[in-house]
């Protein structure tokens, strides 16, 4: 018993007052264990406990014991054992879980069962606000906003007992607490692990302002994309429809489903020729914009008129990644142009050029001719 710290004081006293050595803590557990050993209700037994070397020094040791002798009644009669000192192996452990800690790349937190913080990492102190060094021995109820600070404490225990990973934002929404008192809302992971006969929990936070503030702007875009009123599609960069609106399938006749997937040519009406192509795509390929006039398909065959606009958006290394084109039909707009032409320049009685179209192929005429000396 040496390694103990027992000298012969002790030994003739039976080593009755090894019980006063171990730390309090750990007592308890290590009695239990070791009386469900003599009772046969485990094979052997073994548990790692913190005892007072010396009344000065705490040291953690594993004792490892083995009932040898029972009576016939099942009586434990004799139960030898072996202690080692795995006091360095117990601060190699510590310094393995410090270097996780403050090498993560999330926030990360040490909590012991009381709520108290062992180990906070950098990232950590700077989205909550506190200065290197401080958050360790904080209580984490500090670092929850007051209206669910109350509750905290009942929860985190549950979450304890129930000895399992998991996300606690999963199914709503959660705030943390700076150290000036602002809010903000954080995903939240939890895992427990036991260390020193202790439970801790490892907490990983993440600051989601930044994500909820992008995800409030895209509602919004889908918001407007959808209620436009122009027909919108959105083709990625080999042509191929992703997303259209519900204007696109007021004009064209095509569905959402029927749309995405196919190719932009769903809707070309064969009313153009080569060079118009080439033209839209030297542009696009140039400018990344183009806009004009074009003849296109509906789904029930009939071939309409539309303003077309189309825009390309750019990825990080300059790469088209989508082009979004935005168009409304015209053909209702080009006849009544087409029908305020023709009476400004022809007699409606007999169909006849009149005397302001005369004029203006006149003028064309003498422009063609010669000029004369």
């Amino acid at each position: 018993m040496e390694i103990l710290g027992f000298g012969d004081v002790e030994r003739q006293n039976d080593y009755r007052d090894w019980e006063n050595t171990v730390h309090p803590d750990d007592l308890k557990r290590l009695l239990a264990e070791m009386q469900a050993h003599i009772r046969g209700e485990s094979e052997r037994f073994s548990n790692e406990h913190r005892v007072l070397m010396h009344g000065k020094e705490w040291r953690w040791i594993l004792t490892n014991g083995l009932v040898v002798a029972r009576s016939a009644e099942g009586k434990a009669l004799r139960m030898i054992g072996t202690q080692t000192d795995i006091t360095e192996r117990k601060n190699i452990h510590w310094l393995e879980i410090t270097k996780i800690v403050h090498g993560s790349s999330e926030a990360m937190l040490l909590v012991a069962e009381n709520g108290v913080i062992r180990l906070a990492n950098t990232l950590a102190e700077k989205i909550f606000g506190y200065a290197p060094e401080t958050l360790p021995g904080l209580n984490v109820e500090q670092l929850v906003p007051l209206p669910a600070r109350a509750k905290h404490a009942a929860l985190r225990k549950g979450f304890v007992s129930e000895n399992r990973a998991r996300p606690m934002s999963a199914e709503r929404s959660l705030f943390a607490m700076r150290a000036d008192g602002s809010e903000f809302p954080v995903e939240i992971s939890l895992t427990p692990i036991e260390i020193d006969n202790q439970f801790w929990v490892i907490t990983s936070v993440q600051d989601i302002t930044e994500r909820n503030r992008l995800n409030h702007e895209m509602h919004l875009m889908a918001m407007v994309y959808q209620a436009i009123g122009e027909a919108v599609m959105v083709a990625d960069a080999r042509n191929i429809i992703v997303a259209v609106n519900e204007a696109f399938t007021r004009l064209t006749g095509y569905s959402q489903e029927e749309a995405i997937g196919q190719t932009t040519n769903l809707l070309k009406s064969g009313k153009h020729g080569p060079d118009f192509y080439q033209g839209l795509w030297h542009a696009l390929a140039q400018t990344g914009h183009w806009q004009g006039e074009i003849w296109n398909r509906r789904k029930s065959g009939e071939i309409y008129h539309e303003w077309l606009v189309i825009n390309t958006i750019y990825g990080s290394q300059g790469e088209v990644e989508r082009r979004v084109a935005m168009f409304s039909e015209i053909t209702e707009r080009k006849q009544i142009e087409q029908a305020i032409w023709r009476q400004a320049n022809f007699d409606p009685l007999t169909n006849l050029a009149n005397r302001r179209m005369f004029h203006e192929r006149l003028g064309q005429e003498i422009k063609k001719s010669p000029t004369r000396a």
